[in-house]
């Protein structure tokens, strides 16, 4: 009888382990018939039971990636997809006749190119790039047009048809065509959109295409860059039918790869350092590559100018100032993102302003903690911070919440006895400023504090809010480096600097 009732019991668990391997072998659609929801489906499933077979070529080019099955599994997704006609014009428009004509590896790209890691619905897009990355590491930007919601793209060129379909494993959104993936870099990119070549010529012309393309201190990373450009109708409209007209406007001479030629200047003054979306902008100063300075301003009305126009009372002049298109922003390259200007972008000599750098605003450090003990080497946020304890001694770097502090948060720097921090500023203007630090508590340190390698005449005690670290002047607009080395225990409770026009 026991024996009976052992095999019995072996046959039961080998049905059960077999079932899993009968269920998920078989690739046929699932019976939908009775699902009326697609909450209960996954987005392959769905797409397999659409009506009439819709979404056929499409799921073709899923099967023929080696992201298919991940795709039909457990997660939470942002899906883009085709219908079939979009798929039929993007065939047409790379020459071939179906899948068949395109390559393997381009086949997966185009599937990660449209799958974000977090599902959105899209009520929680905001104009810019999305929340999260797709599958190869780049962000989608999604554009809203003049009906909202309803007039949605995505990287410019894709419209979104139907949106917010909620699947078990994601949310699937229809575009009516698909995306292609970021492969170029800004000057081809400039080139494929078919209305900057005024621009993209003046960039080549200049001995620039190169640079806009150089790998960041050896690795296998660009440098990242933001590019303000003028369509060639901007350019028309100010009778510059083309890149002759524009040396002629510029009086620029033929050396065009000299860093003093005025067409050189005119294009380096177009370009910043950083990958900086629409929505990421804030009104603030920003160096270009040619060392010239741009302000950007954002105002209530959520236009986005660049050297806007004031009047005599300091109230900013639409009428003459230069705005971005807020209907043509966030194109991308490779390595970097492309904002159309309404009006040419002319470098304007500006003067300098009264300016606060926040030590704790600053994304990379929000929230961290770190320690450094004396052996150890320099720590790097992205070169913007770096500190060093040295002897026996511990340094410990903290961003902290303080409710005296601007902002209500501030940097807390601990030292046993000797050691340095260094932090790299925003760009400022050039010209003669009063360079002061004011903290969160006050400090606790004795410190002797050096701007560019420059010692200040002060020295830091223990005790005061804020401090006068001293008068320098700036021969150029750029970044600078402010060091504090410390020559006794304490916390230096790092608020903001200060940069006033003297």
């Amino acid at each position: 009888m026991n024996k009976i009732f052992r095999q019995g019991v072996r046959l039961v668990l080998g049905v059960m382990l077999c079932l899993p391997f009968v269920l998920f072998s078989c690739d046929d659609p699932v019976d939908t018939d009775t699902y009326d929801d697609s909450r209960l489906l996954t987005v392959i499933q769905y797409l397999r039971n659409s009506p009439d077979g819709e979404y056929d070529e499409w799921l073709k080019l899923l099967k023929a990636s080696k992201y298919y099955g991940m795709l039909g599994a457990r997660g939470n997704y942002t899906f883009l997809a085709c219908k079939n006609e979009g798929m039929k014009a993007f065939y047409e428009a790379k020459g071939v006749s179906g899948i068949e004509g395109l390559e393997a590896d381009y086949i997966d790209l185009l599937v990660k190119t449209h799958t974000v890691m977090t599902g959105f619905q899209s009520f929680s897009f905001n104009q810019g790039p999305m929340s999260d990355s797709t599958m190869n590491g780049n962000y989608l930007t999604v554009m809203f047009g003049q009906d909202g919601l309803n007039g949605l793209s995505v990287n410019q060129n894709s419209k979104i048809v139907e949106r917010d379909v909620e699947c078990s494993n994601g949310y699937l959104h229809t575009l009516d065509r698909p995306v292609e993936p970021i492969g170029n870099g800004v000057y081809k990119t400039l080139k494929a959109l078919g209305k900057y070549n005024i621009l993209a010529e003046a960039i080549e012309k200049a001995g620039l295409v190169d640079t806009l393309e150089l790998r960041a201190n050896s690795e296998d990373r660009l440098v990242q860059y933001t590019v303000f450009a003028e369509t060639d109708d901007v350019f028309e409209s100010q009778g510059i039918n083309n890149f002759d007209d524009l040396v002629t406007h510029l009086n620029s001479g033929s050396d065009f790869t000299a860093r003093d030629n005025k067409l050189h200047r005119f294009v380096r003054h177009h370009i910043i350092t950083g990958k900086t979306y629409s929505n990421r902008f804030r009104s603030d100063i920003y160096l270009t590559i040619g060392k010239s300075m741009v302000k950007f301003v954002k105002d209530e009305n959520k236009a986005y100018y660049l050297n806007p126009k004031y009047d005599d009372f300091g109230v900013l002049v639409d009428e003459g100032s230069n705005r971005l298109d807020l209907f043509n922003l966030d194109f991308q390259s490779k390595n970097a993102v492309i904002h159309t200007m309404k009006q040419i972008l002319y470098e304007e000599e500006l003067k300098p302003i009264t300016v606060f750098d926040d030590f704790a605003d600053v994304p990379e450090l929000i929230g961290k903690r770190w320690n450094n003990d004396y052996n150890e080497t320099p720590f790097f946020a992205k070169d913007i911070a770096r500190w060093r304890a040295e002897g026996y001694d511990q340094f410990t770097y903290r961003y902290y919440n303080w409710m005296n502090a601007y902002g209500k948060d501030n940097l807390q720097c601990y030292s046993a006895f000797s050691g340095w921090f260094e932090f790299e500023t925003k760009a400022i203007l050039k010209g003669k400023y009063e360079v002061s630090v004011s903290f969160g508590t006050g400090c606790e340190g004795v410190f002797e504090i050096s701007v560019d390698g420059e010692k200040s005449e002060n020295t830091l005690f223990r005790g005061p809010r804020s401090f006068v670290i001293g008068d320098y002047e700036f021969k150029e607009s750029g970044t600078h480096v402010i060091r504090f080395d410390s020559f006794a225990g304490g916390r230096l409770y790092l608020d903001r600097l200060m940069f006033k026009p003297i």
